[in-house]
This record gives structure tokens, sequence and C-alpha cells, in this order.
């Protein structure tokens, strides 16, 4: 996601058609300087002179423009209190005064560092008529996420304003990590990508922002702006974009990209074929996306871990075969009935009988004393399927410490187990139980604890997140068959009747059998065919 031409008109209502800022010619030499101080500020020509000196150029620092505007304010009340005063003096003391405060105001909000404390800053300006607006980053941050960032609606806010006037920010987490811990947290559908549907009757949508090019503040600051890139924004499903130099040229100046932005509909322009179908729910990719994106951009935002590929090339098929643990199949079952038998021997066709399945045992072991034991599972249903998860927790007496389900909704069975592995890790750290086994039936989520480059992007930073708890902790995993995961296995299919994340302090009646059966130590059976 990016600010767009789009995101710029409604946030700000800045219209985006015309000619570029240019900043060539308004420079002024040091004779304008100085008439602009004394007119303008009742600043004198010889103390602007020897401020530009200091300053090495016509600028006036911020510290003299504080002195400049005490300076004129005194001198305005004075005035008002001098019945003899003529009214056009008084007049332009208070019109310096105004101009030095919103010079020190708007130059102290948009150019200098701001601490810690404060990420996000907004500025109103009261010279007769009190307008306000926020800084377009910010403004655009808090209509596209809605998790991110704390703020409140201003009760006068109408379609008629800018939407950036619609939020008042408030203070941030004090501590960096805390907002990387919520951005970490965030899924793809927690962010709104077509954001102005409500907007268009006041704001209608421009053919400009369909423009492909660069685009640049003088010739200093030149931007691309690749609407392909991010056409979930515009209410299409998201497409494998175009390589940057197919369709935009290298080496432009700036009478190039304005000439470009004059004709984008010539050859600078996202035509209707390549937006593609529109989206649904906003966060819609074509097929083959995700893979994309995961091999150009994903490696240069978490480098993968030394001497592994970016993904494990077996990863799919491992899914594949973990899910298909978890199926009976058909075909193997009716090759051993009767009626096949009766009409291979009809056909006087040699019979080979299949031997005796295997018979294994399997048992749930409790953990050693003062561990905390917790199995997780993931179940899925429907197409596109629909995901939850599940677990229990369990001390050495196998007694039972608390469970939980979550439904996580669209995904896959791979998602699903990781996330329920997620939620476990998360779950002791916040209650403080330091010795936890982990245990699945999956052997995919064993697999991922050595190796995070397996782990699908959009979850990457809260893995990582999750494996920086267990270092804190001390931690095992290991891997279970589903016949000794029954508990689990139950919880994650409830999670799929649920809503969002539940809690049990008591054992859920549904697994009320399995539970004591893993509690008394009584196994459970595995047929395995040769």
């Amino acid at each position: 996601m990016t600010i767009t031409l789009d995101d710029v008109s409604c946030l700000l209502h800045i219209p985006n058609l015309g000619k570029m800022l240019n900043h060539v010619g308004t420079s002024c030499t040091m004779e304008e300087g100085q008439d602009m101080c004394d007119e303008l500020l009742n600043f004198s020509r010889e103390d602007a002179q020897e401020e530009f000196d200091k300053m090495k150029g016509a600028h006036i620092s911020f510290a003299k423009l504080l002195e400049i505007y005490h300076d004129n304010l005194n001198l305005a009340l004075v005035a008002d209190t001098n019945e003899d005063e003529d009214e056009d003096t008084i007049k332009f003391l208070r019109d310096c005064t105004i101009r030095a405060f919103l010079l020190y105001l708007i130059g102290g909000t948009l150019f200098t560092n701001k601490n810690l404390h404060t990420h996000i800053t907004t500025w109103t300006v009261r010279a007769g008529v009190d307008a306000g607006t926020m800084v377009d980053t910010t403004a655009w941050i808090f209509v596209h996420f809605k998790r991110y960032g704390q703020r409140f609606l201003d009760e006068n806010y109408t379609n008629q304003d800018p939407v950036g006037a619609k939020y008042y920010p408030l203070k941030t987490d004090k501590w960096p990590y805390e907002t990387r811990t919520s951005l970490d947290r965030m899924e793809v559908d927690e962010v709104t990508f077509c954001r102005y549907e409500d907007h268009r009757q006041t704001r209608p949508f421009q053919d400009i922002s369909w423009y492909s090019s660069w685009i640049m503040c003088g010739s200093a600051m030149i931007c691309p702006h690749f609407p392909e890139r991010v056409l979930r924004q515009y209410g299409h499903a998201q497409s494998i974009p175009r390589a940057p130099g197919v369709f935009v040229k290298a080496g432009m100046n700036q009478f190039s990209i304005q000439d470009a932005f004059d004709d984008y509909l010539t050859e600078n322009y996202v035509t209707e074929e390549m937006r593609g179908p529109r989206a649904e729910h906003g966060y819609e990719t074509v097929p083959g996306y995700i893979a994309w994106f995961y091999r150009v951009s994903h490696p240069k935002i978490w480098p993968p871990v030394g001497g592994d590929p970016p993904q494990p090339a077996n990863v799919e098929v491992m899914i594949e075969e973990d899910n298909a643990n978890k199926k009976c199949d058909v075909f193997e079952i009716s090759s051993t009935s009767m009626s096949d038998f009766s009409i291979l021997k009809a056909f006087n066709i040699k019979v080979h009988p299949p031997k005796a399945p295997l018979v294994k045992e399997f048992l749930w072991h409790p953990p050693v004393f003062n561990w905390i034991k917790c199995n997780t599972d993931g179940a899925s249903i429907g197409v596109p399927a629909m995901e939850a998860c599940g677990g229990i927790f369990r001390n050495s007496r196998s007694d039972h410490l608390g469970s939980f389900v979550f439904n996580i909704g669209e995904g896959n069975a791979f998602l699903a187990e990781l996330t329920g592995a997620m939620l476990a890790i998360e779950i002791a750290a916040s209650k403080s139980w330091v010795n936890l086994w982990l245990e699945s039936d999956s052997r995919l989520i064993v697999l991922a604890f050595s190796k995070p480059s397996m782990v699908p992007w959009r979850i990457r930073n809260r893995w990582m997140n999750t494996l920086l708890l267990t270092k804190s902790m001390r931690f095992m995993t290991t891997h279970i068959y589903r016949e000794g995961n029954h508990c689990a296995d139950k919880l994650a299919n409830i999670g799929l009747t649920v809503q969002t994340f539940t809690w049990w302090d008591d054992v859920h009646r549904a697994l009320s059998v399995d539970f004591a059966r893993n509690k008394m130590g009584l196994p459970c059976f595995r047929f395995v065919n040769f």
C-alpha cells in the first residue's frame, strides 16, 4: 500500500490536475528578504541583514522568529492602550504579530524533529478564521488501518470536509516495540484498502489517479506513482504488475515528467484491461500473486535464515500429506468389500488380499513436574475454507488449566495450525508459565520452529515475535499422531462455531470423555495398512 493521488484528493481536497510544484524562481535575494522582513514582520533591514549573515542566507531561525513575535505582540498591546496611536499602526503591528506566529507555528510543526512521545502532529491556525488539517501521512494511516494509532472522531465533521479532518490523534505508544507488536499482529482483513466510496459525492474519483509514471516536487524530490502495484486501493483484485522498466522511462527530467503528466492518457495510464476484476472484499488477489510477492519482495522485508532457501520446496507437498492423514480413503475401504470380491471371482481373477493392518497404540503423556503441556490443532470446513484452531493446557497431574478456541476465518490448514501454536505460546507468556511443552499433530509446526522461513509472509513477523517469547522460557515442541490429540482436535472443530476468541477455565463438555481417557492413561489405537 502507498499514498496515491486519490488519497491526496480525498484526504486534503487538493486538486490533482495542473502543474506540479516547482520551487525554481521562488527563492529570494538578500535585498528582497530584507524588504519582506521590514514590510511584513516589522523587522528592520539592519537586524535582518545581521540574522542573514548568521544563517548564511535569506533565512530566519526559529529563536529569532519567536523573538520577533513577542516584540510585535508587546508593541501591539501598548499601542492598543494608547488613545493617540494611529489605527493603521495598530493594524500593522497586529498583522506582523499574526504573521510571525503563523510562520513559527507552521515551521515548528513541519520541519522540527519530534520526540518519542509524539508521533503524530496536527496544527490549527487562528487568524480571524479557524482552519485545521492533519498531516497527510497520519490521516492516511487512520483511514486504512483501523487498529493502528489512537484517535477520536470530530463530532462536527461532515462529508463536505476533507477526510483528513475527521480524526483527532492522541498520543501513541511510548515505546517503539509496542507499536511494532501491534503492526505484527495485523491481518490482511484488518486493512481497509478502498476507503473513499462514501465520499465520492463530495470528491468524485478523478481519472488522473490512474496516471502511472513519475511525480515530483521541484527537481530534488522525484517519486514513482504506480497504481498497478496497489490495485486493491482502487477496488480491484491485486494482480502481478509489470516490471517498472516497461511502463516507466528512466532518466526523465522535470520537463519530461510534467509533459508525461499532462498527456497521461497517451501512454502513462492504467487501462481497464490492466486493472482486472473488481474485488468483493477489498483484499483479494489473483492466483499466483502471493507467491510472486513472496519471491520478489518478502526476502527484502525479512531476510531468510542463513543457509535455508526463502521457502522450502517441499512445503506444499508436506501440507498436502498432512491434510491427507486426516482424510478417509474411500477407495481403500471399498477394495476389501464382498461385492468387489465376488466380481473378481466371477472373472476368474486371482485375488491378492491385503495384509492385516498393523495396530499401533498411542498414549497421551502428561508433562513432568512443574511443566505445562499444551496440545493444539487446527480445523477447516467449506469452500473457500473457513479455519479455526484450539488448544488445551494441562499440568503434570493431567489437571485442566484452561482451553481456548479461535475462529480465524478464511485461510488454510497450515495457517490454522500456526495460529494455534502462536496463541498457546502467547497465553503461556501472559500467565507467566515458564516451562511449556507444545504438542501438535502437524509435523509442519514442529519443523517451523527450526525453519521460520517456511512460515507464510502474512504472519512471519508475529511468528518471529513468538519465537522471541520462547527464549524467555524453557520450551520444547513435539509431534503426536491425531489419535492422541483428540481433545485439541475437538476444540478446533468447536472453534468453527464461535465468532471470536473464547477461553474456558473448566473442561468443555464435548471433551469430557477424551479428557478422562487421557487422565486415566487409556490408550488410543491407529490402524496402519502396508
